[in-house]
């Protein structure tokens, strides 16, 4: 049986899902993992503009490929997997060993820090946006270990890298966050 299904939410407006299935249905799953998913979008992108454009390739993707999955299927980690992979598509061209480059926006934080009107707050947006800068996959490893308790075998498989590979990330970013930050991090 088929069932046509109008999706609504924040970026999914004028969707329309049609699937073959008797039980659980993209819409099911995509409402359940929106806020993990819009969030994850968010943490990837540089602005919300480019984190909705973001969404919104994670959920045509997933309706065009949700009839393919098993029953056994991890949902979740499926859905983190088509952000990662839609996110790292838009920056093919940047993807390597690039040097970071320097946050225009942080630079008000560095004249803050020399006034002594530093505080925590300021701290989290400087990380955040020297976080922005890391290379691609530095960064999708960074967010799905640190802020969606990601293993490292999920991550590799939202990279298509080993296991190993996915830990070398990891580890390269937040060396390089302590490099730079201190212990402020």
């Amino acid at each position: 049986m088929t069932a046509s299904i109008e999706v609504d939410g924040p970026v999914r407006d004028a969707a329309s899902i049609v699937i073959a299935a008797p039980g659980l249905t993209c819409d099911d799953v995509l409402v359940r993992f929106e806020g993990e998913i819009y969030r994850l979008c968010l943490q990837l992108a540089a602005n919300r503009s480019d984190a909705d454009e973001l969404y919104g390739e994670l959920v045509a993707r997933a309706c065009q490929t949700f009839g393919e999955l098993d029953e056994t299927a991890d949902l979740r980690a499926w859905l983190f997997n088509i952000a990662t992979g839609a996110f790292l598509r838009r920056h093919r061209p940047e993807a390597g060993d690039r040097p970071l480059e320097p946050d225009r926006s942080i630079a008000p934080f560095e004249a803050a820090r020399g006034q002594g009107r530093f505080d925590g707050t300021d701290t989290v947006r400087e990380v955040d946006g020297f976080v922005r800068n890391l290379p691609p996959k530095q960064r999708v490893a960074l967010v799905l270990r640190k802020y969606h308790g990601f293993g490292y075998e999920e991550i590799g498989k939202s990279l298509n890298a080993s296991e190993s590979a996915a830990r070398a990330m990891t580890h390269s970013a937040l060396r390089t966050l302590v490099e730079h930050f201190g212990d402020r991090v």
